[in-house]
C-alpha cells in the first residue's frame, strides 16, 4: 500500500469536510440572521432643543410679564410704605391722625405679604409646571422621532452643571464626547416641536 498516497487522499477528504461546515455554517447563520438589522443610535442635545423651541420661548414671554406686572405692584406699595414712614415721623404719636396712617401702614404691610405668598409664589408653581410640561413634550417628540425613523438608542449629548457659587457660569460636561454629525438629531426633533406647535399653539 502507497502511504503517501492514502495520506494525499486522506487530507483531501478532509479539506472538502471542512468546506462542508464552512457552507452549512454559512446557511444556518443566514437563517438565524434572517430580518436582522445592525442597531441604530442617535444624539440629542436638549438644552439646545429646549432654548429653540418656539413655545418655550412664548411662555417665558408671558411668565415674565406676569412677574413684571407683580414686581410693578410690589415697587408701588414699597413706595407708599415709605412715604407713610416719613408722614409717621411728621405726626404726633397717639394722635388721631398719627394712629389712622399706623393702621394704613399695617394694611399695606399685610397687602404686601399677601401678594409674596401668593402671586410670586404662583407664579413660582407655574413655572415648574412649565417646565415639566415642556420637559415631557421634548421626551415625547424624540420618542415619535426615534419609532418614526427605526432609531433603538437616543443618547444625551451632554449635561449642563450650575453651580451654587455666585458669579461661576454654567458648566457642560459632554455625555457622548464624539459622534459623527449625521447621528445628531437635535435639529430635527427641533422642528418638528415647533411645526407641531404652530399648528396648533394651544396645545
Amino acid at each position: 500500500m502507497d502511504l503517501g498516497s492514502g495520506s494525499n487522499h486522506g487530507r483531501a477528504l478532509a479539506r472538502r469536510s471542512l468546506v462542508l461546515v464552512a457552507v452549512v455554517t454559512i446557511a444556518l447563520l443566514g437563517m438565524g440572521l434572517k430580518g436582522f438589522r445592525s442597531p441604530t443610535t442617535a444624539v440629542v442635545d436638549i438644552h439646545e432643543v429646549f432654548e429653540a423651541y418656539q413655545k418655550k420661548k412664548d411662555l417665558e414671554a408671558t411668565l415674565k410679564q406676569e412677574m413684571d406686572q407683580v414686581n410693578g405692584r410690589l415697587q408701588e406699595l414699597r413706595g407708599r410704605f415709605d412715604s407713610l414712614r416719613l408722614e409717621l415721623e411728621q405726626l404726633q404719636p397717639g394722635s388721631e391722625a398719627y394712629l389712622a396712617k399706623m393702621q394704613e401702614k399695617n394694611e399695606l404691610e399685610l397687602t404686601t405679604l399677601r401678594i409674596q405668598q401668593r402671586d410670586v409664589q404662583e407664579l413660582s408653581k407655574k413655572f415648574e409646571r412649565i417646565l415639566r410640561e415642556l420637559r415631557d413634550e421634548i421626551a415625547r417628540e424624540i420618542q415619535r422621532f426615534a419609532e418614526a425613523h427605526n432609531v433603538d438608542l437616543v443618547l444625551e449629548r451632554q449635561v449642563i452643571i450650575r453651580p451654587n457659587a455666585k458669579g461661576m457660569d454654567e458648566i457642560r460636561w459632554p455625555v457622548v464626547h464624539f459622534a459623527s454629525p449625521d447621528l445628531d438629531i437635535t435639529s430635527e426633533v427641533t422642528a418638528r416641536l415647533n411645526s407641531r406647535y404652530a399648528s396648533d399653539p394651544s396645545r
